[in-house]
């Protein structure tokens, strides 16, 4: 094969007809821009489109030309291919063995494409006595099979279909053939070439010969971080001396690294960008991307995915439906943003994992009344669904759908949008070709199959302008050329990279033919030749490696040691300017009003003793719940949450003391009523729990549920057996109370009358409640407290229920001794000046104690009365359970 290397002769023959053959499609536009270029330098304005085109589009193109000209097989498609080998494995007998079918087809599909480009022959396989080799075998055989059966060819033998072909005179070939970035062929492509010179064909290889002197830099570095953003400070410098200059940078670890890539150019090139109130950049970067993410990770693809899975499993996830209704790309969301925000809220308060369509449909009509009218719309058009359908006409059911749910209905596109629109129809066009494969497909493989296929899509935004940065992968900048290169990330742990043979054929024999990535040593020459191209890749390199990544020690790859060191001194970097801090500092001088103060202007409140317990651990918190009526976003949960399962325990007791009514009555139960009597409590309380959060009480989880109840339930009755003597007086009785010119709405579980006709208060608990909670400057638990207030002549114990599994007790004071029970479970209801806290403040009677909890709840009332406000809380975990984090300023003092 003769060489050529300068691109005079590259052009001058493309001129005279030839045709150039890039190994990739970023290198056939890389050399159609730099032909162009020639040409305008020319003084041309208009000229022939040269023959440039990567290897596979050729064979392709020279395979239709021998189509329109008689019968050939139908040449499948990358979808149509990767489809026959899924149908080929969910046949055999090793379907049920594998976890990611789609996974083994890709897997099965390289090995095949390995097996022929190395001419492997079948044979060997015998030889091999593993499941995997068997597998693979059997799997070839009837992919061989299907396509002989119905007339189809796969890539990997199209290069020997074409070749048969030349003896039939159906392709018109070129003079002269140019191959531009193989660094090695594969016997099968060597064969090719031998019979294209058999036909008369000149076959030439170009590999660009620098016609400069290299100068290369070796820079250690700190961590990736500082390589990226040193290298995006240097690649600004470069465009700062010379905006026409063309900067490369070359990294391994592309795919790992593209958004900290984006993040940090953004930053140093953009910097507008970090700060919201600009419009981040798209396609006016001055850098680009080699690596395209695919079509499913851009959101206006998600939304079209969200409306069919919808339209499927007739529900979303929380977070789904949240994604789905705050999506920019829905007819209205402009115009009700906020509405269905709200609706999104509403929606989360039941707390269960899945919306179902009827839900949102639901609460929609007096929320968002055009995404009411739209989702009755598409309620409508899914209702009747066709069990199983070709995929061409999944394609018409889809288009409908999303019609009918106003996606991009009345949206104005971008160019970037108009393309990823485009894109979007390509991928159901190529959906619509496995009609070849599947005749019928049921709605959820065909949603699978599509969302397979857009996460394989790669969406790179076209733009016609020449971007000056292009960042790049390691095998897509081979015979590119630049004025300046940075290759960063070039350490001993990804250079040169660890071998990875196809699981399915034999790694003995992959290692005998020398496949690729088959062992650590091939993988060694290969990175060593790449290594020494890119080198020489620009008139100016500079190589970088990290020396640490997180707890990880790295060195320098043993392909670059000899490089000579530089420093960041010497290459004259400094760290960027942070744009943030510096408008920060230059900001202008504020207004300064203090909002620590904002006085209550009604003795009525919301929240009862809430508020009191809000205000003791956070002003601020107190104030943004109750005053300004924050409220948090509830999240999904598996089961229920604990307070639906505390508040499902306050239900049970409550149906069961309703019926009960006394200690005498408790006790005169046999222990089978008993049994019944909790049993029938928990049914009534799970059925009304139920209204709230139907979908979480499945019936098996009903009957978890009931056993729990009634388990928790009777073992805390026990407790109540061993008391003394009461009566039940009220259950959840709420009353007015006027307390220091306040309002409040107070309400206690249970008040049990005593045999010394004096009352004590219960209040169920099933966390871990503290009777010190009670005491100083801010009681966290005032609720009890102010309800002894209340009723000051009656009350003789304040009580805490802890109900909770191994754990049930009751805590707490009384005014006399031995009020409750003198029985060892009651060993934490104690004489209130036997407690350490009444000692302390040196209270020495019940109505001394009563009168402290008097002084320092009207602190806290005057506190809200005054407006307090500040960020001042109590402790560190009240900032942790707290859902004010976005809201408060805590952080900032």
């Amino acid at each position: 094969m003769n060489q050529i290397t300068h691109l005079f002769q590259l052009f001058s023959a493309l001129e005279s007809g030839a045709t150039l053959i890039t190994v990739n499609n970023r290198l056939a536009r890389e050399f159609n821009h730099r032909y162009g270029k020639t040409q305008e330098e020319k003084g041309n304005y208009v000229w022939e489109t040269p023959q440039i085109m990567p290897w596979f589009s050729w064979l392709q193109s020279c395979y239709n030309q021998a189509a329109l000209l008689g019968l050939t097989p139908i040449l499948l498609n990358n979808v149509q291919e990767q489809s026959l080998w899924e149908q080929i494995i969910k046949e055999s007998k090793y379907y049920q063995e594998l976890l990611r079918v789609s996974a083994t087809a890709k897997v099965a599909q390289s090995a095949w494409q390995l097996w022929h480009g190395w001419r492997l022959s079948i044979n060997p396989l015998s030889h091999y006595d593993t499941e995997e080799s068997k597998a693979f075998q059997e799997w070839s055989e009837s992919f061989k099979c299907y396509c002989e059966k119905h007339n189809w060819l796969d890539s990997a033998r199209l290069p020997d279909s074409v070749k048969t072909l030349f003896a039939t005179n159906k392709i018109t070939l070129p003079k002269k053939i140019t191959f531009v970035g193989f660094d090695e062929y594969t016997p099968q492509q060597q064969e090719f070439f031998i019979a294209l010179q058999n036909h008369g064909v000149t076959i030439e290889e170009f590999h660009h010969e620098a016609e400069y002197k290299t100068v290369q830099q070796l820079l250690p570095v700190t961590d990736p971080t500082e390589e990226l953003t040193l290298a995006a400070s240097w690649a600004k410098k470069q465009l700062e001396v010379d905006l026409t200059k063309r900067v490369g940078i070359i990294t391994p670890e592309l795919n790992t690294l593209r958004p900290k890539v984006i993040k940090v150019f953004d930053q140093v090139l953009h910097p507008k960008s970090t700060f919201s109130l600009w419009e981040k950049p798209s396609n006016n970067r001055a850098y680009n991307i080699s690596l395209a993410p695919t079509l499913i990770a851009y959101p206006i693809i998600q939304t079209a995915l969200l409306i069919l899975k919808l339209a499927s499993d007739k529900s979303l996830s929380v977070a789904e439906m949240t994604k789905l209704l705050l999506s920019p790309f829905l007819i209205g969301a402009d115009q009700e943003y906020s509405s269905r925000a709200l609706l999104d809220a509403k929606l989360r308060t039941n707390r269960e994992t899945d919306i179902n369509l009827d839900q949102a449909l639901a609460l929609s009509h007096a929320q968002s009344p055009l995404l009411s009218k739209k989702l009755r719309n598409f309620k409508h058009a899914i209702v009747k669904q066709p069990s199983e359908q070709p995929p061409s006409q999944w394609v018409h059911t889809f288009i409908q759908w999303l019609k009918s749910f106003g996606w991009l209905e009345g949206q104005p596109l971008n160019s970037e949008e108009r393309q990823l629109l485009n894109s979007w129809h390509e991928a159901l066009e190529s959906f619509a070709s496995l009609e070849l494969i599947h005749r019928n497909i049921n709605l959820k493989q065909s949603i699978q199959i599509l969302r397979n296929l857009l996460s394989e899509k790669s969406f790179q935004p076209k733009t016609e302008r020449n971007v000056p940065i292009q960042i790049l992968g390691v095998l897509e900048a081979v015979e590119t050329r630049f004025d300046a290169c940075w290759i960063l990330g070039l350490h001993d742990r990804v250079w040169p990279q660890v071998s990875n043979p196809n699981p399915l054929i034999p790694i003995l024999l992959q290692r005998n033919k020398k496949l690729p990535h088959s062992s650590a040593r091939r993988e060694l020459e290969f990175t060593r030749r790449i290594t020494q191209r890119l080198l020489h890749i620009s008139p100016e390199v500079i190589v970088s490696y990290p020396q640490q990544h997180e707890d990880q020690k790295l060195r320098p790859s043993p392909l670059i040691t000899h490089l000579p060191k530089t420093s960041k001194v010497d290459l004259n970097l400094r760290s960027p300017i942070n744009y943030t801090y510096h408008v920060w500092l230059e900001r202008p001088n504020l207004i300064k009003y203090s909002d620590k103060s904002v006085p209550l202007i009604q003795s009525s409140i919301k929240g009862g003793t809430s508020f009191l317990k809000s205000q003791a651990l956070c002003p601020f918190q107190a104030f943004a719940t109750y005053r300004l009526n924050a409220r948090a976003i509830e999240n999904p949960c598996s089961g229920l949450s604990a307070m639906e399962q505390g508040n499902l325990i306050h239900r049970v007791l409550h149906i069961f003391w309703q019926d009960t009514q006394d200690h005498a009555t408790l006790i005169g139960y046999t222990e089978k009523e008993l049994q019944d009597k909790v049993a029938l409590a928990v049914r009534e309380a799970i059925e009304q729990q139920k209204k709230q959060t139907s979908q979480v009480f499945t019936e098996k989880f009903s009957y978890v549920e009931q056993n729990r109840l009634v388990q928790l339930t009777l073992a805390w009755l026990e407790k109540d057996k061993a008391r003394s003597p009461f009566r039940i007086i009220e259950l959840e009785g709420e009353e007015k109370f006027h307390f220091n010119g306040l309002d409040f709405n107070i309400r206690v579980d249970r008040m049990d009358e005593l045999d010394n006709s004096l009352f004590a208060i219960v209040d169920y608990k099933t966390g871990e409640p503290k009777v010190k909670h009670w005491f100083g400057d801010h009681p966290e638990e005032p609720q009890l407290p102010l309800y002894a207030l209340a009723h000051k002549e009656l009350i003789s114990a304040l009580l805490f229920a802890q109900i909770r599994p191994n754990e049930m007790k009751y805590l707490g004071a009384t005014a006399e001794q031995e009020v409750i029970s003198d029985t060892p479970f009651f060993k934490e209801v104690k004489y209130f000046f036997d407690l350490k806290e009444v000692k302390e403040n040196g209270l020495e009677t019940w109505e001394e104690l009563l009168t402290y909890w008097q002084q320092n709840l009207e602190t806290l009332t005057d506190k809200i009365k005054q407006g307090d406000s500040r960020v001042e809380p109590k402790n560190q975990d009240t900032c942790r359970y707290c859902f004010l984090s976005s809201f408060c300023r805590v952080k900032r003092k």
